[in-house]
């Protein structure tokens, strides 16, 4: 669900960005928070999803698996654009508010990371399914 917001949010900024010459990323102190708050880690807490992007109550068909696996596509495309990209100056928005923007490059580890930390939650399940 994140996807369809980020994936044409980053495409947008890609496309409107005024840099060309791209500095050493660093990341902001927000983007830096956000993105290590998904990191997947040893005794991770669960988090809390917002209601409207909470799936619990949705059926996990081919077409949302679908839907993930063209999103993972197109970010990968992404990423290979961004390549003449300033992650730094280039700026997106977040989910939450449009107030709030973080730097593309923290965008981007933001977005991994809560890929990956997904991937540890389907990992977990199949061990429970083997058991």
């Amino acid at each position: 669900m994140y996807g369809d917001f980020y994936i044409p949010e980053i495409n947008k900024a890609i496309q409107n960005s005024q840099t060309s010459t791209r500095s050493q990323f660093k990341s902001g102190v927000l983007g830096n928070y956000f993105a290590e708050s998904m990191l997947p880690k040893d005794g991770m807490k669960k988090m809390k999803t917002f209601k409207e992007k909470n799936p619990a109550n949705s059926a996990l068909t081919n077409s949302i698996i679908d839907r993930f696996l063209d999103q993972q596509t197109s970010l990968l495309k992404l990423l290979e654009v961004v390549k003449k990209v300033d992650l730094q100056k280039t700026k997106t928005a977040v989910s939450i508010s449009k107030l709030i923007r973080l730097r593309l490059g923290d965008t981007f580890r933001f977005i991994i990371n809560h890929n990956k930390r997904h991937f540890v939650q389907i990992e977990k399940i199949i061990l429970q399914l083997k058991n």
